[in-house]
């Protein structure tokens, strides 16, 4: 089932929904880090929802949300990531503040079932039978296809769905997060609320063929 994660004005700002949209603009707690609590009440709401499909995880700001999703998987699984940033910072995790430059390392010490781990690469070494759960950070991409909040990559689209498809074959992918964006609040302006809209469309039929 495909999610809607609203955190801040950024799906408002351009128009986009897909599948069943969630509003948590009421939590506190939830920008860039995500206290205990936060997380708690974000559990709770998506709780209902199966963790598979694509999930849309608001900007990079709430990247963290990704180890909610992956901390609902039963079965032994490899975490797949494209990302400006490894997201897999020392010594954040103070007070049980979960934060989006920290939430890779939270998940390999908090979910004995992750086996893998792979940094933008389709090199997972683990079986094949081990399925794959996908997260996407839009910073990955050159500012030719996203504009983000966030200090980006070079990659192209074409490139990442090359990525993408690679690693998601013959493997069962559990699910797949994405990322990403800039509000108008933080500066965007209808130039860059384009660029995003026709990424997030493209990306969102393209990554849909995992769940056929």
């Amino acid at each position: 089932m495909n999610l809607t994660l609203k955190f801040s004005d950024l799906y408002d700002d351009e128009g986009f929904s897909d599948g069943t949209c969630i509003d948590l603009r009421d939590i506190p707690e939830t920008n860039s880090y995500c206290s205990p609590a936060a997380r708690e009440a974000i559990l709770g709401r998506i709780l209902p929802y199966p963790p598979g499909g694509i999930h849309w995880i608001d900007s990079g700001d709430y990247h963290y949300a990704s180890e909610i999703f992956i901390g609902r998987i039963q079965e032994p699984f490899c975490l797949a990531l494209l990302d400006n940033h490894s997201d897999a910072q020392d010594g954040a995790f103070e007070d049980g503040m979960l934060s989006c430059g920290n939430w890779v390392k939270v998940a390999r010490e908090r979910n004995p079932r992750l086996v893998e781990s792979s940094w933008n690469s389709p090199a997972l070494t683990s079986s094949p039978q081990i399925p794959v759960y996908i997260s996407i950070d839009l910073d990955v991409l050159s500012p030719e296809f996203a504009r983000t909040n966030w200090n980006q990559g070079t990659m192209g689209l074409g490139q990442m769905e090359d990525m993408l498809s690679r690693i998601a074959a013959g493997r069962r992918v559990l699910g797949i997060d994405v990322c990403g964006g800039l509000t108008v609040a933080k500066g965007a302006g209808p130039a860059d609320i384009g660029i995003n809209l026709q990424t997030r469309h493209a990306l969102g039929t393209f990554l849909s063929q995992f769940f056929l």
